[in-house]
């Protein structure tokens, strides 16, 4: 019975004792620099201060200051019923105060605000945010170990600012829109839709950077949607740009493996819109078509029907790989605004290394004729030779890369 009653009194003692401490006036002086201590070592940030914190039986009220910012937090519970009404509330103004646990230059502003309702093992969590001058709406359930119906909807983020807050340069502006749905993160089932609009590269920036002059309105558009399923995230895309699109049926993105695989089709309608990066002038249309796998290696596939014959290679390990059949020769020329003298199957083998530059090209064209001109015409009265009649069978020319 001694024993019995010394185990009662024992635990008398610890459950007194742990209510006065946790909800009794003299938490306060125990718990706040607990509370301050922990968040500071947990955001590496100096300057904490709990300005207003009150915990009884069944209600905490917090509210943090870290520096000039405010963390708020309202909570109502019940232990015994183990449910949860709270509503918390973060903002904060300069995000660089967060450049040591992120171990990123930070800046900008960030606000949310949100309600946790529910069980202890089914709480349900709704709120909104501005961040980049963007809007975000948020809800999601957390339920036996899964975060499930997840739902989060950004309206009109500026991709500018988005790169400014995170220290990267401003390659470009756009506004930046997302809806998921995401079933459960255990499962990983879901899907997410993005849209930019009125995307416009930053012409000066890519000049420094690049070493490329754009042409006036480099502007552009993406629409993309994606599915989640379990290890695989799968996204068909489309890519409209100042130079053309960019096409993607099934990009199949691998989480577990790491892999990448994706097809893709590039159709320009004007290729004199490539005379920034050329320095040519052509004219004419292009579509090329291929596949990008990534595994441990890039390997790049790609083919075009064009100039009556076909173009088709890959890139492999930094090596470019470039095959050329049965190509009309007229049409090419045409193509490149050169005089039309020479009529030919056109054939090229080229090969080059961008690591070491080397290479080597192979050009072999048939069955050549020249065509009558001013330049035939006029060496026919000097020399009476006629360049049209003569059939040139074969003529082959190989190069070397150094």
């Amino acid at each position: 019975m001694k024993l019995i009653r010394t185990v009662v009194i024992l635990l008398a003692l610890i459950v007194g004792g742990a209510y006065v401490i946790l909800f009794t006036p003299v938490n306060k002086s125990i718990l706040v620099p607990i509370i301050e201590k922990n968040v500071q070592t947990s955001l590496k940030i100096d300057a904490i201060k709990v300005t207003n914190f009150d915990l009884t039986f069944n209600n905490l009220t917090l509210e943090l200051l870290l520096k000039k910012e405010h963390i708020k937090l309202d909570a109502s519970f019940d232990i015994f019923a183990q449910t949860i009404d709270a509503n918390y509330e973060v903002k904060i103004d300069d995000l660089s105060l967060f450049n040591k646990v992120s171990k990123q230059k930070l800046s900008g502003k960030f606000y949310t605000k949100a309600t946790v309702k529910g069980q202890f093992d089914d709480i349900a969590l709704n709120g909104k945010a501005t961040i980049a001058n963007g809007t975000i709406d948020y809800k999601l359930n957390a339920k036996n170990k899964d975060i499930k119906d997840i739902f989060v909807t950004i309206n009109n983020l500026q991709i500018e600012k988005l790169l400014k807050m995170v220290n990267q340069p401003l390659y470009t502006k756009g506004t930046l829109n997302i809806n998921a749905q995401i079933q459960s993160l255990n499962n990983l089932q879901g899907d997410i839709k993005t849209t930019i609009n009125n995307g416009l590269l930053n012409s000066m920036i890519v000049k420094n950077d690049f070493n490329i002059s754009l042409p006036s309105n480099p502007n552009y558009t993406l629409n993309a949607v994606t599915s989640l399923d379990k290890n695989n995230i799968v996204t068909k895309s489309l890519l409209d740009t100042f130079v053309g699109k960019v096409s993607t049926k099934e990009t199949n993105f691998n989480i577990k493996t790491g892999v990448l695989k994706t097809d893709y089709k590039i159709n320009i309608e004007n290729l004199q819109d490539l005379y920034f990066v050329s320095k040519q002038k052509m004219r004419g249309d292009l579509i090329i078509n291929g596949d990008v796998l990534l595994d441990k290696a890039l390997l790049v596939s790609f083919n075009s029907k064009k100039f009556g014959g076909d173009l088709d290679g890959t890139f492999n390990n930094n090596v470019l790989d470039v095959n050329l059949k049965d190509m009309d020769s007229l049409k090419l020329l045409n193509m490149m605004y050169y005089p039309e003298i020479f009529k030919s199957k056109l054939n090229v083998q080229f090969n080059y290394n961008l690591v070491n530059k080397k290479g080597e090209a192979n050009l072999l064209l048939n069955d050549g004729t020249f065509l009558a001109t001013k330049f035939s015409n006029t060496l026919k009265e000097f020399t009476q030779k006629d360049l049209t009649a003569e059939i040139y069978k074969t003529t082959e020319i190989k190069t070397k890369i150094n």
